[in-house]
């Protein structure tokens, strides 16, 4: 299962959104999207998630989903899933945290 796939993108996604909302989490929480697409990027997946939120999730309309995606989502790709691939999530985790 990735940030990419089927289960992520009608169950995982809108219940991460809504619980966001909710203020499960707090409010300097990220979301860090992994999968195996290298063609994807930060702006795609944060692109993405704002489109699955409105078409499928219960929000539909909710004017706060582009300002949340912006500031809580982040994608790092896995694609080739060697050992660089794995050293560079581990850096972009330690960046996020900061």
């Amino acid at each position: 299962m990735g940030a990419l796939g089927d289960l992520s993108r009608r169950k995982l996604i809108p219940a991460l959104y809504n619980l966001s909302m909710k203020g499960m989490f707090g409010p300097e929480h990220l979301i860090l999207g992994v999968d195996v697409n290298k063609e994807m990027d930060d702006r795609g997946f944060k692109a993405l998630v704002q489109t699955l939120i409105k078409d499928i999730g219960p929000a539909t309309g909710d004017e706060s989903i582009p300002d949340w995606c912006d500031r809580c989502l982040a994608y790092q790709s896995l694609a080739a899933r060697s050992t660089e691939d794995y050293a560079g999530l581990a850096m972009r985790i330690s960046r996020l945290e900061k």
